[in-house]
């Protein structure tokens, strides 16, 4: 389904439509939504997924979109890890295999849903699952080295999660 603007411009049903209030808001929401996933430690596509699909982009595409968003985050995140040497051979290749492993398997799933169900909402709620697992993995994280430490300020203290002298 088309929809025409009022200056003429033939939008699709899916399209955002550029004005003047959409050209601030979208641009400090995606500056947002990037500083919380560098606060938060995750790939821009896990906060960027559901706000495009509040912008109205079609699920497949915010999906896409949102998955190619963490390759490469992932992708530099690790490159970063070896070149300082903060990574451990083996771990790595056994991460890599794993999350291609249940990448791969996850695809094939949600294909196969989505061709029997003839509907796009499996990728929305795909999208809300893996948000929704994050958040529960997160704060049980969160409440562990809560009850771990006795100086809660060293709770806000950087650390390494691969380094190799751990």
């Amino acid at each position: 389904e088309h929809l025409e603007n009022e200056d003429g411009h033939d939008y699709h049903c899916e399209e955002i439509r550029w004005n003047a209030v959409n050209t601030i808001r979208y641009p400090l929401l995606c500056s947002l939504a990037g500083v919380l996933a560098g606060l938060f430690g995750v790939g821009g596509g896990i906060i960027k997924g559901p706000l495009m699909l509040e912008l109205g982009v079609e699920p497949q595409v915010a999906g896409a979109t949102a998955s190619t968003m963490i390759l490469f985050t992932s992708a530099s995140a690790a490159v970063s890890f070896q070149v300082f040497g903060l990574l451990k051979g083996d771990y790595g290749a056994f991460c890599f295999i794993l999350g291609f492993s249940c990448t791969l398997l996850g695809q094939v799933a949600i294909q196969r849903w989505m061709q029997e169900t003839k509907r796009p909402s499996v990728t929305v709620l795909s999208i809300g699952l893996v948000l929704a697992i994050s958040t529960v993995l997160l704060v049980m994280e969160m409440i562990g080295h809560m009850a771990r430490t006795e100086d809660l300020q060293k709770l806000v203290l950087p650390t390494s999660l691969c380094n190799i002298n751990d």
